[in-house]
């Protein structure tokens, strides 16, 4: 990968446009910009020099990118047909190296261990843009609750009317697979959530309304809870967050049921043996 070098103020690429190669930060450091009035729908492509600017004729930062880090991948991993966000140069100038789309999905192929590092990666930033969220509602009562190890936080199967940020602590996901035998299924551990990591997404979008998993303390944990409808109000006109709540309720309760199941059914194959 040959090295691209761009000017302070330059952006590598603007909301709107199509996605086209992923890039991987050598030097500098580049900020992130979303205006919730544009999304992929949108037409028209900018000058490179231009500013997408908020709804106070102001660039609503939401990401900084540093040496070591990389971007553009999560169009792929959602298939998006255009890019979310604009990416910017705030230094005196940054040093990039490019891939293509298609070489970098012909390597997660590849590697799956890579794969699940990318996707970890989309999964912290997508973390990090729903606390500042939260952040924005601090002023407010938000509900402050510890948990002692052991305690159930929520069961699989009860309703969802709230969404946890993880302030301190560990939290265990786990989930009890559909059996087609008389006897219940062992839950099968699928996630272990650490301090501001988030959780409690089910039940944000419609037609999701039931927890899918049991979330249990397994040290001193302290959550901040969120009512789903207050959350909503916060990210109502926010396409970017929509995207990000969308990724969070499919992604942040781990494996499927059907995964979930496999894991199950090979935990319990030595057992059988040994009987």
């Amino acid at each position: 990968m040959a090295p691209l070098e761009v000017s302070h103020g330059e952006a590598i690429f603007q909301q709107g446009d199509p996605p086209e190669q992923v890039y991987f930060v050598s030097e500098g450091q580049l900020e992130c910009e979303y205006d919730p009035k544009l999304d992929s729908r949108a037409k028209k492509r900018r000058p490179s020099g231009e500013a997408v600017v908020g709804r106070d004729g102001k660039p609503r930062v939401v990401a900084t990118l540093g040496p070591g880090d990389h971007f553009g991948e999560t169009a792929m991993l959602e298939a998006r047909k255009a890019r979310n966000l604009t990416v910017r140069c705030v230094t005196a100038s940054c040093v990039l190296r490019a891939m293509s789309m298609a070489r970098f999905s012909e390597i997660l192929r590849q590697r799956p261990e890579l794969h699940f590092t990318v996707q970890r990666a989309a999964q912290m930033r997508t973390n990090q843009r729903i606390r500042n969220v939260v952040a924005s509602a601090a002023d407010e009562d938000l509900r402050v609750v510890s948990f002692a190890p052991g305690e159930t936080i929520f069961r699989q199967g009860d309703p969802s009317d709230s969404f946890y940020v993880l302030e301190s602590g560990e939290v265990e996901m786990s989930l009890v697979p559909a059996s087609e035998e008389d006897e219940p299924s062992a839950p099968v551990p699928v996630r272990t959530c650490t301090a501001g990591e988030t959780f409690g997404a089910s039940g944000l979008l419609p037609g999701d309304n039931v927890r899918r998993n049991t979330a249990t303390a397994l040290e001193p944990t302290v959550l901040r809870i969120i009512p789903h409808a207050r959350f909503d109000s916060l990210v109502r006109h926010d396409s970017l967050m929509a995207a990000a709540l969308r990724r969070v309720a499919t992604d942040v309760s781990g494996p499927s049921r059907e995964a979930a199941a496999g894991s199950s059914a090979a935990a319990a194959e030595p057992a059988r043996r040994h009987k």
